[in-house]
């Protein structure tokens, strides 16, 4: 009877042991090698772009017809201020109209020499205002700078007289795909490869429209520093979206690792275009760690 109950009693221990093994080995074969992807700051968009003026005109272009520039009043990479006298013009024909009422002016202050009356001598000094304004309408003006800027003579042409705006802008493209990354006043950094001069610059203007025969997008930057026109430009620009690698989304779920294990968060990502991102407010941040083999987790962790 001893000897049946202790065979019982060993059958059972056996089965539990084996049970034991069984589960320890189920187990093991469920273990998880866990491959993880650390969220990062996405790297910054680098581009390249040309500096030119804001504004240029020729001056002979402004001018009313039938006149000329006075080149003895105008010197070569001069700066002017907005509303300085950049140059002077004449006329190269004199109006016979304006010629024939200063003649007329001229006779009428003739009649009046000789009396000295104060009235008289106030009509003299009136008739005298008069023909030097008409005078100076016909023989002489003055081009008024419309903008802060610099003189600029070509010196095989002479008539050919710019006048270049000291503000500048930074102009360069931006493909489709990479559009939606930026944003209008985001602060850059440039790089004038020329000098190896820096400076911080920001967005100022992104076109609706891409450019004719082309699917880029034009930018234009701005910066407070002076830089030399026609230069070429390294432009970085912040990515002000986080990426997240296709391999750690599950319909739109990432599986975060906590504490060793993955914890599914839902509604974390979004798709644009064809890449996954951190939707803005969302609890997974830069630092946090992905599981990539979610695929490889058992059903009822996933």
């Amino acid at each position: 009877m001893k000897k049946r109950i202790y065979l019982i009693e060993l059958l059972v221990i056996s089965i539990v042991a084996f049970a034991g093994v069984m589960i320890a080995i189920n187990n093991k074969s469920h273990k998880v090698d866990y491959r993880t992807y650390t969220i990062k700051k996405t790297p910054d968009l680098i581009l390249t772009g040309k500096v030119t003026p804001t504004k240029q005109v020729e001056i002979a272009k402004k001018l009313p017809a039938g006149t000329s520039l006075v080149y003895d009043s105008i010197a070569n990479n001069r700066f002017v201020r907005k509303g300085e006298c950049v140059a002077m013009y004449t006329y190269k024909h004199v109006d016979p109209s304006s010629s024939l009422k200063i003649q007329q002016l001229v006779n009428e202050r003739k009649g009046l020499i000789g009396d000295n009356s104060v009235d008289n001598q106030i009509k003299i000094n009136q008739l005298n205002q008069q023909i030097d304004s008409i005078a100076k309408k016909i023989y002489a003006h003055e081009y008024l700078a419309p903008f802060d800027g610099y003189i600029q003579i070509e010196p095989t042409d002479k008539e050919s007289v710019s006048l270049v705006s000291a503000s500048q802008v930074i102009k360069t493209g931006i493909s489709q795909y990479d559009l939606p990354t930026i944003s209008h006043n985001s602060s850059v950094k440039l790089l004038e490869e020329a000098t190896g001069k820096q400076a911080k610059g920001q967005i100022d203007y992104i076109s609706v429209l891409p450019e004719t025969g082309s699917s880029n997008y034009s930018i234009l930057l701005r910066t407070k520093q002076h830089l030399n026109y026609g230069n070429s430009i390294e432009i970085k620009l912040p990515v002000n979206q986080i990426l997240i690698p296709a391999k750690a989304v599950d319909h739109g779920a990432v599986y975060v690792m906590n504490h060793g294990k993955p914890q599914k968060v839902k509604d974390a990502v979004e798709k644009q275009n064809n890449d996954w991102i951190l939707k803005p407010g969302a609890t997974v941040k830069i630092g946090d760690k992905l599981l990539l083999n979610y695929k490889e987790l058992p059903k009822n962790e996933r």
